[in-house]
């Protein structure tokens, strides 16, 4: 079809063509005619030779179809040019971005329809004016190293061209490009990077990016964070660029490097240890995982790498501390072996093989109670496995050994916790058959021991007293008074060894449990009485003040034992006027508890005495122990009177203790629970009848 596109260089041509054989035809006819020749061929051969420019008028049709060719062609050329000129015109104002051309001053001489639209405006009121008035700039020409301009609320970009024509003055062609979504996507960039920098820089662990597929093959690292700068004491331009081998402890091969890649491709992460090469030259154990990752169109291996040489050193000491508890318990002389939630046992040391004389084999995985217990011990042995899943259990039994014989063991027990979760159990077995025989042996030996101090202070008290009763009769006798001293030294001898004789006695029959305790009727005041009216010599003696207080809301008639009560009474009283040298001593008997069966006394024995070092408070109840290592020297006693109070008072089922202040005195008390005596009708007596008393030579108490 190009002929239908030419065809006006066609029609001209033809057209020229037509005017040069009309112009040949003519000019041939106007020769014929002035020569007045016929219009034949010889005339036509004729007038060629007669006139050579008839030569030029047969090319005529030649020279005008050429020359209506050109002229066609210059046509089509011609409107080429203005529609293209069109087409400018409508590119130039469809293109979005503002577009206008200014002459050297500034001014502008034609712009697009973007920018007219742009400013809300008309083409008059933007052509032929400056620069400056239509951007508001304070020049008439935008600044060459403005690389952005801001204008109506939008960014962009500024690019200008200079036009030059020959003949024509030179212009600038300036295209506003508007950039303003691209600025806000790389700001949004910038601060999704440097958002992603900072993270990366605040992971503990080292982050390395590699490129698997550079040319050289030498996996040049990327990128890297602060921590794998720190790690490896390296900068981070003196890591980016470099190969990954400046870490590696190892340098791997192509071959090695290739197959990994498949690895890692197949996997798509992978987790190894190894170890990396510090800049100081220091190897240090790291953990790697790496994972693989397409970043526009190129792999990038992202490795993450974590310092484990403390986690090493901790599993090492982990590792040698289990091998230290598995190497105690091996080597323990103690048999110990490990339950599991059912009961069954998971393990044993040697000792416990030795001690129920069985293999491991036959141990581990067995039921416990059902390996070493007896029918007649299955029940105990059950319920302290059930408690030991709970609780630290401790106790002593009996176990059978395979071969069937009964061993005496002492047991712990307690639960193992992994994570606060219960996974089992622990039990502990210390063969105490010696212990127990010795023990047997020993309390069989003290036994006899304490009967036969028992029976000899019997028999020395026997004689004592006829000594007493023989030395009391003979100080009736008239004496010299030198003999008189002589036998009231013999006597407070005497009287000292019998005291000492009872008191081991009464410790003998207590370390031998033949301490009885009897169960009588008794008037509690008459009791206490009789203590402070044996004891108001020595008081008297000494010039003390002997006081006896009885509450007189006490109930008095009880059942017990009153001649220990007594002892006990005795015993603080005697040590109270041995360590009182002036002031006085005041027993008091008080209720604490009452009810119509039973009664609480609290009894007490109060001096002014040397007192007790708060230090030595709780050991004078300790046999042969007193206040200090004078005491002994100074005023005598074995230390066994406290001692036998307390565990007399301990029999009655009471309690016994001691307040004192060095210097001002002690109180020492004791609790006992009483039963009441049952009530009975008592009878009265005859009223008095007045009458008149001879009291000449009576003894009258006034108080």
């Amino acid at each position: 079809m190009n002929w239908l596109k030419n065809r006006i260089i066609y029609r001209l041509a033809f057209a020229g063509l037509f005017f040069g054989t009309i112009l040949l035809v003519l000019g041939v006819w106007l020769e014929f005619v002035r020569n007045r020749l016929p219009f034949e061929l010889w005339a036509f051969i004729y007038v060629h030779r007669i006139d050579p420019l008839v030569f030029v008028l047969d090319l005529a049709p030649l020279i005008f179809g050429i020359v209506g060719g050109l002229l066609g062609s210059q046509r089509k050329l011609l409107k080429v040019i203005e529609r293209s000129k069109q087409e400018w015109e409508l590119i130039f104002d469809s293109i979005s971005d503002p577009i206008l051309v200014t002459d050297e001053s500034g001014k502008i001489l034609r712009c697009n329809h973007a920018l007219v639209v742009r400013l809300n405006t008309s083409f008059s009121n933007v052509i032929g004016h400056s620069l400056a008035d239509v951007f508001h700039l304070k020049d008439q020409y935008f600044d060459n190293s403005l690389q952005s301009y801001q204008w109506l609320g939008r960014v962009y970009d500024i690019s200008s061209f200079p036009i030059r024509e020959e003949g024509q003055e030179n212009k600038n062609l300036i295209v506003l490009h508007d950039i303003t979504d691209r600025k806000q996507v790389q700001t949004t960039l910038e601060q999704t990077e440097s958002l992603f920098r900072a993270l990366l820089d605040l992971l503990p662990d080292a982050v390395v990016v590699i490129d698997p597929n550079d040319t050289e093959g030498i996996w040049p690292i990327l990128d890297c964070n602060e921590a794998a700068c720190e790690m490896n004491g390296y900068r981070r331009d003196e890591l980016v660029g470099h190969s990954i081998d400046i870490l590696n402890g190892t340098t791997n091969t192509p071959a090695e490097r290739a197959a990994y890649m498949k690895q890692l491709r197949e996997a798509g992460n992978l987790k190894f240890e190894t170890y990396h090469r510090h800049r100081n030259g220091s190897m240090f154990p790291v953990e790697v995982s790496t994972t693989l990752l397409n970043v526009g169109g190129h792999e990038r291996v992202i490795g993450i790498d974590r310092d484990i040489s403390e986690w090493k050193r901790v599993e090492a000491e982990i590792l040698r501390q289990i091998q230290y508890s598995e190497t105690v318990v091996q080597s323990s002389p103690v048999a110990i072996v490990v339950l599991d939630q059912n009961e069954n046992i998971l393990s044993s040391n040697p000792a416990f093989e030795n001690l129920y004389q069985y293999k491991s084999n036959e141990i581990v995985g067995a039921n416990l109670d059902s390996l070493i217990t007896t029918p007649e011990t299955r029940e105990e042995a059950a319920h302290y496995t059930h408690d030991v899943m709970e609780g630290a259990v401790h106790g002593i039994s009996k176990r059978r050994r395979k071969d069937g014989t009964l061993v005496d063991v002492e047991l712990f027990g307690v639960p193992v916790f992994v994570n606060e979760e219960r996974i089992g159990a622990l039990a502990i077995y210390h063969d105490i058959s010696e212990l127990v025989r010795a023990q047997q042996q020993a309390e069989e030996a003290n036994r006899a021991k304490s009967e036969f101090l028992a029976n000899m202070s019997h028999e020395i008290r026997t004689p004592m007293n006829g000594v007493i009763g023989m030395l009391e009769l003979a100080l009736d006798t008239s004496l010299t008074a030198e003999q008189e001293d002589y036998l009231q030294t013999s006597l407070h001898s005497a009287e000292a060894l019998l005291v000492l004789i009872n008191d081991i006695l009464d410790f003998s029959k207590i370390e031998a449990g033949r301490l009885e305790l009897e169960n009588i009727n008794f008037d509690l005041r008459t009791a206490m009485e009789d203590v402070a009216y044996a004891l108001a010599k020595r008081s008297e003696e000494k010039g003390l003040e002997l006081v006896c207080l009885v509450h007189p809301n006490l109930s008095s008639d009880l059942n017990g034992d009153p001649a220990r009560v007594r002892q006990v009474l005795v015993n603080l009283v005697g040590n109270a006027i041995k360590f009182t040298h002036q002031g006085e001593i005041i027993i008091r008997a008080e209720p604490i508890d009452e009810n119509e069966k039973t009664v609480d006394i609290y009894f007490s024995v109060q001096d002014t005495g040397i007192g007790i070092p708060l230090e030595r408070q709780a050991l004078i109840f300790e046999r042969f122990t007193q206040a200090d290592g004078s005491t002994t020297r100074k005023y005598g006693g074995t230390g066994l009177g406290l001692t036998i109070s307390k565990q007399l008072v301990e029999a009655m089922g009471g309690k016994i203790g001691v307040h004192s202040i060095p210097g001002e005195g002690s109180t020492f008390w004791f609790k006992v629970r009483f039963e009441k005596q049952p009530r009975t009708t008592r009878p009265t007596t005859a009223p008095l009848s007045p009458q008149t008393v001879d009291l000449q030579s009576a003894r009258v108490l006034a108080v």
